[in-house]
């Protein structure tokens, strides 16, 4: 099953090879919980001109951490919540939403 943030990596690599990217602002990558997508709503509501993405990491995803940290180095700005160390050391990407 593939997850939001293999879904958000297949965007962001296929507007990167078509050539689809915001040249007016910055781009800005958000990775959390099921909180995300607010904070991310926030930082567009703050700046209209920035091409904003979230990463919810609310399921296993297919992703390794490696292919997550190169697509996140062609952001401008990342901005991540502090995730525990099993899912940090390179484990699955994956969280819960049940606060924390």
């Amino acid at each position: 099953m593939i997850s939001q943030i293999d879904k958000q990596i297949i965007r962001t690599w296929s507007a990167a090879l078509t050539g689809r990217r915001n040249a007016n602002g910055p781009r800005v990558a958000v990775i959390g919980n099921c909180r995300s997508y607010g904070v991310a709503y926030a930082m567009k509501l703050l700046d209209p001109t920035a091409r904003v993405d979230h990463y919810s990491a609310v399921a296993k995803s297919q992703a390794n951490i490696g292919l997550l940290a190169r697509t996140l180095a062609t952001y401008d700005y990342v901005f991540s919540q502090d995730f525990p160390a099993p899912i940090s050391s390179g484990a699955a990407i994956r969280g819960n939403c049940l606060g924390g």
